[in-house]
């Protein structure tokens, strides 16, 4: 191994020796553990003896510092294929403190322990609370598939130890093995906290294979649906195996919050127990890309009503109404909390005034196979609108190349005889879509969508069509899918669920239940007014886009940022 630069991190990331090997080599070499002697190998689970913490103590280093240099060992593809992203040291000292409040518990377990961080932190506020620092680490137990995590945690708690000046080695009770399908020890565990890997479903690389789910499902009672991520699993199992009145308090993605197979998990969580605080991302705790949530579970505990609310790295709860169910998800705390609509669910919805419908794979290959490109600007085929052709109030068909069936399109035109060939169903389907309606985009930031009064635009999957019960209502319709208000209360609901952490997968069910405005009847109607007014509805100006927004603000009763937010995400700001 060769000799380490100043830069012992550097040095240590471009070794190639196995991790625990590397790790402790490195950390010798930064502490001056051993000096210069780097011959001899180091198991980090060595590092519990005194004559070899000590030193490490001496020289300042932080307990947790040692999770931080495993992450710097561990490459950047490893830790995505693996779903791993260390947790920083404020993030698991708030948390611990979130969820402890002013309880002193007996056993906590971290069941994906990683280097050791969500312990470490857990042994400081159980210190401070009176706890003998013998007594504190007998009480923290952790589990982790990886074998160097392990060793690492070991590691942390023996400097922690040494720190606090104590002379015998601890004890503490790490043990390698998997936390979705192992037995969990000891019994009576009243507090479970952690950050568990994040093992998105829909990557290659993080999929569970079959045979591993089967292994799961029998463990949690339960089949996890073929997305659901796998830290949403971790949170399963922790309401399952913990005691009446324990809190279990896990890091998860934002998908877990409103992501359709998800909602096994938050029924099970809601059968054992509720949330009672939530922790909040700012996109400051973890690398680009990774936006989370951590819900504080009470076991066997009953809803209160509210719910405590915490943003980013500033610990300062605040009470907000307990909206979040196993039917709406979890994603109405992770917004701001403003423009929450429909909380009352005598309200009247969306679906009650339009039929909402979208089509599914056998409706996409069937008009693909049926497209062509119109032969001229007065082509009276139905035109094929897809989801990127949708914008705010307007739509870009033979202004925007469309790609359908992996074929790039400017004009994509569909004859209902060529669609009928391919499938009568879907030649039938397409027939009915041929009414005034309004057509909405998903996989968005805000709800985009355009009015198609002539019935001339056929929308392919996944693009959703919103068609009134009663044709007189369609600028009704339109104008509380043009709502600031209603977007915000969508994009709250379904936070985590698109295919980038600022987009929102848009389903039929999402628009039928979107409220209806009960705040000012007569400024609907305005709004609605302008839609009817304007000179081409499917194009609608931006000063007429604004106008109805406004209007519709007055309608929700609303705040005024809603519109702020959305004019600078429909990029109107200068409108």
């Amino acid at each position: 191994m060769p000799a380490p630069p100043n830069d012992t991190f550097a040095w240590a990331a471009s070794c190639s020796a196995p991790a625990t090997t590397v790790v402790a080599a490195c950390a010798r070499t930064m502490l001056r553990v051993h000096g210069d002697d780097l011959a001899a190998p180091l198991r980090l689970a060595d590092a519990l003896d005194p004559s070899v913490v000590a030193p490490v103590a001496a020289e300042g280093l932080a307990p947790h510092d040692l999770g931080l240099l495993l992450e710097m060992l561990t490459g950047g593809e490893t830790r995505r294929a693996a779903g791993v992203h260390y947790t920083p040291w404020w993030l698991a000292e708030g948390l611990v403190q979130l969820t402890m409040g002013d309880r002193t518990p007996e056993a906590i377990l971290d069941p994906a322990v990683g280097g050791g961080v969500f312990l470490l932190a857990a042994l400081d506020a159980l210190v401070a609370r009176g706890v003998p620092h013998v007594d504190a680490l007998a009480r923290v137990h952790g589990t982790d598939v990886d074998p160097a995590a392990v060793a690492v945690a070991e590691a942390a708690l023996g400097v922690w130890a040494v720190r606090q000046g104590l002379r015998a080695a601890p004890n503490p009770k790490l043990v390698v093995g998997d936390a979705l399908t192992d037995a969990w020890a000891p019994a009576g565990l009243d507090l479970v906290i952690g950050n568990p890997p994040f093992l998105s479903q829909l990557g290659r690389a993080t999929r569970r294979d079959l045979a591993y789910t089967d292994r799961v499902a029998l463990v949690l009672g339960l089949r996890p649906g073929p997305y659901t991520d796998t830290a949403a699993l971790f949170m399963a199992r922790a309401v399952q195996e913990a005691r009446d009145r324990a809190r279990v308090c896990l890091i998860l993605p934002t998908s877990v919050a409103a992501a359709r197979d998800s909602e096994p998990i938050r029924r099970l969580v809601h059968e054992h127990g509720a949330i009672e605080a939530v922790w909040r991302d700012d996109g400051s705790a973890f690398a680009a890309g990774v936006v989370t949530f951590a819900p504080v579970v009470v076991v066997g505990g009953e809803p209160d009503g509210s719910v405590a609310v915490v943003d980013g790295a500033v610990f300062e709860p605040r009470l907000v109404p307990a909206e979040g169910d196993d039917r709406t998800g979890w994603a109405g705390y992770l917004g701001s909390g403003h423009a929450r609509l429909g909380t009352d669910h005598s309200t009247r919805r969306l679906g009650s005034l339009a039929h909402v419908t979208a089509g599914f794979r056998d409706e996409y290959y069937a008009i693909a196979a049926a497209i062509t490109d119109a032969p001229s600007d007065s082509c009276e085929l139905p035109r094929v609108l897809t989801s990127g052709s949708i914008d705010v109030g307007a739509h870009q068909w033979g202004h925007r190349a469309a790609t359908i069936a992996k074929r790039r399109w400017m004009h994509p035109v569909a004859a209902l005889d060529a669609i009928a060939a391919e499938s009568k169903r879907v030649g039938d389907w397409a027939s009915a879509r041929l009414v005034p309606k309004i057509l909405v985009a998903t996989q968005t930031r805000i709800i985009e969508a355009v009015i198609d009064p002539t019935g001339e635009l056929l929308p392919i999957t996944p693009v959703v069509s919103v068609e009134p019960h009663d044709p007189q209502d369609l600028a009704r319709v339109a104008a509380v899918l043009l709502a600031p208000a209603v977007s915000r209360h969508v994009v709250e609901q379904r936070r985590g669920t698109g295919m980038s952490a600022t987009a929102v997968r848009i389903s039929a069910k999402t628009l039928a239940d979107i409220p209806l405005p009960q705040a000012d009847a007569v400024a609907w109607d305005r709004a609605a007014a302008l839609v009817d007014a304007a000179p081409d509805p499917s194009r609608l100006e931006p000063a007429s886009l604004v106008a109805i927004a406004a209007e519709m603000q007055l309608a929700y009763g609303a705040e005024d940022d809603a519109l702020v937010w959305w004019r600078e995400r429909a990029k109107l700001e200068n409108a």
